[in-house]
């Protein structure tokens, strides 16, 4: 029996992820979900449908 993983990947969820933000009523605290924000911004979906995840640090050296 395979054994599923306890946080998918991004990639996997990316569609209920994105339907959820457009269609469900949210609020997301400012203080206390800095790096879900961060992740919000800068996250983007390359063709491919793999992840580019930027880091601050990334974002600071360009």
């Amino acid at each position: 029996m395979q054994q599923l993983a306890s946080n998918p990947s991004i990639e996997e969820n990316q569609v209920l992820v994105n339907a959820v933000l457009e269609h469900v009523k949210h609020c997301i605290d400012p203080d206390g979900a800095q790096p879900l924000i961060f992740d919000l911004e800068f996250a983007e979906m390359l063709p491919d449908g793999t992840l580019k995840k930027q880091t601050v640090k990334m974002l600071l050296n360009n």
